[in-house]
């Protein structure tokens, strides 16, 4: 495995409230400690199998998204709708995370807290 890389992830909202779509969003990185490319993460219970465990939990401010939320229009009415990514470096001597997203065409970042998990 290469000493430092970045895993990248895609997310979609929608929402009838335009609020709703901005507030803040916790999302949790999951570590695999085990040989090979794992199917599950957790059991029937909703419990981390033996090789899996939180690394940590990303909080991330939406706020910043305001400018890239489109209004659209289904047969229930108007609705919101934001697409945005969270780009997370590993390696090296710290975890970084950041939002990104697309606003007119030009990508935009904006900060991620890390709240430590299994990292403390």
């Amino acid at each position: 495995m290469e000493r430092d890389f970045t895993v990248e992830k895609g997310f979609h909202h929608r929402s009838l409230v335009s609020q709703s779509v901005l507030r803040s969003q916790s999302f949790s990185v999951i570590a695999h400690d085990g040989d090979g490319v794992p199917t599950w993460i957790k059991d029937a219970n909703g419990k981390y199998l033996p090789q899996m465990r939180r690394l940590c939990d990303l909080n991330a401010d939406m706020s910043g998204l305001q400018g890239s939320l489109q209004t659209l229009h289904g047969p229930l009415g108007p609705y919101y709708d934001v697409h945005h990514g969270v780009s997370i470096r590993l390696g090296g001597t710290k975890l970084q995370a950041r939002l990104q997203w697309k606003e007119d065409g030009i990508l935009r970042e904006g900060p991620i807290s890390i709240l430590p998990g299994a990292l403390a």
